[in-house]
């Protein structure tokens, strides 16, 4: 939520329009610019917290649940409060 209010505030900067998007659908009261512009920081902060919080052991399998075999895992609550 930081990073997009971030990427809307940049955007609206520069004066472009954070609704109008490319790769998100426009939809009322949805910032689509804002979000694909997220997308191309998303791996790069995403990925960054996951690893550091795997290397640290505050994430460990205890903390989440898998769903759908591989394709996709929630956090129990053990793991929404590392």
């Amino acid at each position: 939520a930081l990073l997009l209010t971030d990427c809307r505030s940049a955007l609206e900067t520069v004066g472009l329009d954070s609704q109008l998007g490319f790769l998100h659908a426009v939809r009322p009261g949805r910032h689509a610019l804002a979000l694909d512009l997220l997308e191309e920081f998303r791996a790069v902060f995403g990925d960054r917290l996951a690893l550091t919080l795997i290397n640290r052991g505050r994430l460990r399998q205890r903390t989440s649940t898998t769903i759908l075999g591989a394709v996709s895992c929630s956090m129990t609550r053990e793991g929404k409060s590392c």
